[in-house]
């Protein structure tokens, strides 16, 4: 049982990560986007459910 909680630790910690580094990453180039671009929303709205 301890092994299988370590390696669920492990797959959520490692996506945890890479959901948070494509969300920072986006958030910095959204100054790059015009404000006005229909992709940023969509963006947000698919990431923050995942981050929680």
């Amino acid at each position: 049982m301890i092994q299988i909680h370590i390696l669920a630790f492990l797959a959520f910690s490692i996506l945890f990560l890479a959901t948070c580094r494509r969300y920072i990453y986006e958030i910095r180039n959204i100054s790059l986007w015009s404000p006005f671009s229909p992709h940023k929303p969509q963006l947000l709205v698919l990431h923050v459910p995942v981050r929680i």
